[in-house]
């Protein structure tokens, strides 16, 4: 492996970082907001939004993956 190449993935090994991070807390907020939101009045929205951290979890699991194989060498 040549010396940029590992000066580039510590770089993209620290954005993937700081993603993971902002994500989580805009999944944290995204939760708080849709807590005060009304099931029984916007049921479709609650849904909605439910299904969008599910999702925002496994896109910050793969990414932490990423994050390990990187720090591995693989």
């Amino acid at each position: 492996m040549k010396n940029d190449s590992i000066a580039s993935s510590e770089e993209l090994v620290k954005l993937l970082e700081y993603m993971v991070h902002h994500n989580e807390h805009h999944a944290d907020e995204l939760a708080q907001a849709a807590a005060g939101l009304s099931a029984e009045e916007y049921p479709q929205a609650c849904l909605a939004i439910q299904e969008s951290l599910k999702k925002m979890d496994e896109g910050n699991r793969a990414l932490s993956l990423a994050i390990e194989l990187l720090k591995e060498g693989k």
